[in-house]
């Protein structure tokens, strides 16, 4: 290669280094222009490059606000470029409305890696149980983010517990915490959520002047992403006895909560027998709630009086999955929840109850032990029992 060509080789690659430098450098801009229009709550004289000259002419106000929900789509288009400009405005603006823009267009994005960086920084906007937020939609859109992301630290865990548990609170972010609880799973949350289930309970008709429903029933809906929250975690000693009383409240979606929540809980469906959708009384709902609570009951005591683990809400798990009189869906509900409860230690106790010769739990208990010992127990259909007894024995060779 020739002087010549070597110059001319090196002139391209500086041509295009500031070809490229001059497009970061135009984005950079455009972001900060983006960043700009959400920050500028006053509707300006003059209709802004990009915005309709008739529309601007017609209503600038309306305008205005099409134009600025435009510049907010972009930003959450760029993604964790625009990131921490967003986190900036966010910090320095005083305008509620402009913090929540900022925040909906991260809680839009789709980079859950770039976000959960951010993560740390949002859960600040919340404040403290002492001084907390003050605007309901800023902690709303950020409470959406942290479930989304699964920021569950013990210090978001803690601040996520005081707003479900405030006194003074909207509805819609009591709606919204129940949903992240839920979604986060932590084994924590199960007092804050029973707080929410409970939401309203002791209101009257008189606390509600001028209108047709009671504050209780005005409520309901928390009580019911309460329930479907607690069916998500995983807990069951301490979530049942609660979800079991609203098996007879007169309000149908109540009690229908609580059935979903327990047959997750459990895997016990007391709508199976057909009857359920029926029993529209109380006296017709009776012999279906008390073979329910007689399970429940003689479930726990059999889990109490043979404990094969210190951790009871594992060793009910447990006692259902070894349990041959038990239901299969129950056993094949304990076996996955034993998985969420996450207790990697525990896995060389599983190994006595894997000894099974129901597929559906083999193939149950071969997920459940490879996701939590790191070691992959492979489940066929086609193997014969035999087979099923020397992948055991060498996944627990494998765990000694």
């Amino acid at each position: 290669m020739n002087a010549t060509h070597r110059v001319r080789i090196l002139a391209a690659l500086l041509a295009s280094t500031l070809i490229v430098s001059g497009h970061r450098a135009a984005a950079a801009d455009k972001l900060d222009d983006l960043i700009q229009t959400l920050a500028t709550v006053t509707v300006p004289e003059k209709c802004p490059p990009g915005a309709s000259a008739v529309a601007w002419k017609r209503d600038r106000h309306k305008e205005w606000a099409r134009y600025r929900l435009e510049a907010q789509k972009t930003l959450t288009a760029a993604g964790a470029k625009a990131i921490p400009r967003l986190l900036t405005l966010i910090k320095k603006t005083n305008h509620n409305l402009v913090k929540c823009l900022a925040l909906a267009a991260l809680d839009q994005m789709s980079d859950r890696a770039a976000l959960r960086r951010a993560a740390p920084t949002l859960l600040g906007l919340l404040g403290t149980r002492e001084k907390p937020q003050k605007h309901a939609g800023v902690r709303y859109v950020v409470l959406s983010i942290l479930g989304k992301v699964g920021y569950q630290t013990d210090a978001a865990l803690k601040r996520l517990h005081e707003i479900a548990q405030a006194k003074e609170e909207e509805d819609i972010v009591r709606l919204q915490v129940a949903d992240v609880l839920g979604r986060l799973g932590h084994r924590t949350s199960v007092a804050p959520l029973l707080s929410l289930l409970a939401y309203g309970a002791g209101d009257k008709a008189e606390d509600n002047p001028g209108h047709a429903e009671t504050p209780y029933e005005a409520r309901k809906a928390v009580r019911l992403h309460a329930a479907r929250a607690l069916g998500r975690l995983g807990v069951a000693l301490e979530s049942i006895p609660r979800l079991a009383l609203k098996l007879d409240l007169e309000d149908i979606n109540e009690r229908n909560a609580a059935v979903d929540a327990i047959t997750e809980l459990l895997g016990y469906d007391i709508r199976e027998g057909g009857q359920w959708p029926f029993a529209r009384t109380s006296t017709q709902r009776a012999p279906i709630i008390k073979t329910f609570n007689d399970w429940w009951a003689a479930t726990v005591k059999k889990a109490r009086d043979n404990p094969l683990d210190k951790d009871a809400e594992l060793s009910l798990r447990m006692n259902i999955s070894a349990d041959k009189k038990q239901l299969l869906p129950a056993q094949l509900n304990a076996i996955r929840t034993i998985q969420r409860l996450g207790h990697k230690e525990i896995v060389i106790n599983l190994v006595p109850l894997m000894f099974v010769r129901n597929r559906e739990m083999q193939k149950a208990w071969a997920e459940t032990a490879t996701k939590l010992s790191g070691r992959e127990l492979v489940y066929r259909p086609e193997d014969k029992f035999e087979d099923w007894i020397t992948k055991v024995n060498e996944f627990s060779d494998h765990l000694k």
